[in-house]
This record gives C-alpha cells, structure tokens and sequence, in this order.
C-alpha cells in the first residue's frame, strides 16, 4: 500500500510539475509513450525497452508481444494466469533527486546496486509473487514488474533474478 502512496505522490509532482500551458481537451490513449517532464527531452516508447523474446526468457514462459497499458506502461501477458507477466512503468516528471528520496523513506524497498542510476527492490509473496526494481533515472522512474502465475509460490529469487535482468536491459536502451 505504501508503494501505491509513493508512486502516486510521484506522479503528483510530476503532474504538479508539468502542469500549465495549453490544454486543447483532446481525450489521449495510453500509446507506451513517455512525454517530456521537467528534466528535458523524453520521447520513450515504453514497449521499445524490451523485447519479447527477452520477457520469455527471463521469466520461462511465452508471452504476449508488449502491449501499451494504462499511462506510460507496457505489458507483456499471456491468457494462462497460472503463468508469468510482466510490465514496464515509466513516470516522468520528478528529477532523479526526488525519485530517490520518495524512495528511500519506503521501508519496503531494498536499496540495489549494478544497475548504474539509483535503484531499489522489493518483493511481494501475495497471487504468486512480485517482484520490481524500481530505478530511479535522468529520464524519469522506471518500474519493472515480474509477476508470479497464480499458481506459483516460493519463487522469490527466479522472479527477483528476472525482475533484476529485465530492468539492466530496459535501462540499458533508456
């Protein structure tokens, strides 16, 4: 629940910061694509970050193609909820320093290091586990999601081993 708190506030001061300027009421889709914040010029099509066949592989099943979700998100998913998915945030708008310090008042996050910006790890057993690393960049905040089939369970360190792979590949073409 805490998470949920920390990203909102996020996405508060990213909406707080980015807010003003013309709004010509167009109704906007959830396109995968990240839009500049304040930190400068981020043009990201969140779906481009990974590929398939990297999904399939670090989490051991086939998966749908990634797919823009809500925001700027993309999931991989499957039909079978006994298997793995995963999905890819990236919010911008707060500057590095402020991901950071949100982050780290988060007790239910672990500091990470190797992954070259700020990041942070947790894991959550509920619905077959889930596992994030939530990296804190000069683009914005990127989450990377691994979760567990539903009928999954004690699979802590393959789907932080996955979650860890996926966000060095996704942070490696931000």
């Amino acid at each position: 629940m805490r998470r949920v708190l920390v990203l909102g506030a996020l996405a508060a001061l990213g909406l707080v910061a980015c807010g003003g300027g013309d709004d010509d009421g167009e109704n906007t889709e959830a396109t995968g694509n990240a839009d500049a914040g304040p930190g400068g010029d981020v043009d990201v099509d969140v779906c481009e970050l990974l590929t398939t066949a990297e999904v399939e592989d670090a989490i051991g099943n086939p998966t749908n193609d990634g797919r823009p979700d809500i925001a700027d998100s993309c999931a991989w998913d499957t039909d079978d909820p006994d298997l793995r998915n995963v999905s890819v945030h990236l919010l911008v708008g707060a500057s590095q320093e402020q991901c950071v310090s949100a982050l780290e008042g988060d007790d239910q996050l672990t500091a990470a290091d190797g992954f070259g910006d700020p990041a942070f790890t947790s894991y959550n057993p509920v619905s077959g586990g889930l596992a994030d690393v939530v990296a804190c960049t000069e683009q914005g905040q990127l989450q990377v999601i691994v979760n567990g089939g539903l009928s999954e369970s004690g699979n802590e360190t393959a789907l932080r081993t996955a979650a860890e792979d996926l966000a060095g590949s996704a942070l490696a073409r931000l």
